[in-house]
């Protein structure tokens, strides 16, 4: 578990939740490499637009993709709300491999649009595999530690596992240190029945 916590308190506690959720549960690997660059690619335009949560709450973010493969988030909201919506966009990378589509969250970044202290861990880098379910529903979904966990105690990756004890109720810390161009080939390389996700999330598009 990172010590990078502080970042989610003023937080939108719409879609970048997923992001959050992402660094404070730890319930997802975490990256030292990034994948190799040539894997950027533009978003599909069909995302771009604003969305809000299922379950309404005030809070939207619009996105919008650029040609480089940046997206940028705008957070703002629609009813009365204590939370910080920086003016600025949050910069993430949509990336496409293994005939999907993912954004790359580097958590550097993220300090530095909250305004929060330099992010100083070893494994900054976060993947979210999106799915636009139909053009007006949007889906993240979260990689599943336990098939990189096993893929480091075998030998198959580079990286660190922590498991807690029993007694603790904290999900399992995996850490890929491999570099990316070879995680992601591994990635590509398994069987179908071998790729597992965990949670998902999904939005609907603000009319």
């Amino acid at each position: 578990m990172n010590s990078n916590l502080s970042l989610a308190s003023g937080m939108s506690t719409f879609w970048i939740s997923v992001v959050l959720m992402l660094l404070a549960g730890c319930s997802s690997p975490e990256f030292v490499n990034p994948p190799s660059a040539d894997y950027l690619a533009p978003a599909p335009s069909t995302i771009s637009g604003t969305w809000k949560n299922v379950e309404e709450n005030g809070e939207r973010v619009r996105i919008s993709g650029q040609k480089d493969g940046t997206l940028k988030l705008y957070f703002s909201s629609v009813a009365p709300s204590s939370e910080h919506h920086p003016a600025a966009p949050l910069l993430a990378q949509s990336m496409h491999f293994d005939n999907s589509d993912w954004i790359l969250i580097d958590f550097r970044k993220l300090a530095a649009w909250q305004g929060e202290e330099p992010y100083t861990e070893k494994s900054p880098y976060r993947l979210l595999k999106y799915v636009l379910e139909t053009p007006d529903r949007l889906c993240g979904i979260e990689l599943d530690t336990n098939v990189f966990a096993e893929a480091i105690k075998s030998g198959q990756l580079e990286g660190k596992v922590f498991t807690p004890p029993p007694h603790i109720p904290q999900p399992k810390n995996v850490t890929v240190t491999s570099p990316g161009e070879l995680w992601v080939k591994w990635w590509i390389a398994l069987p179908e029945s071998q790729k597992k996700f965990g949670p998902k999330w999904c939005f609907v598009r603000a009319k």
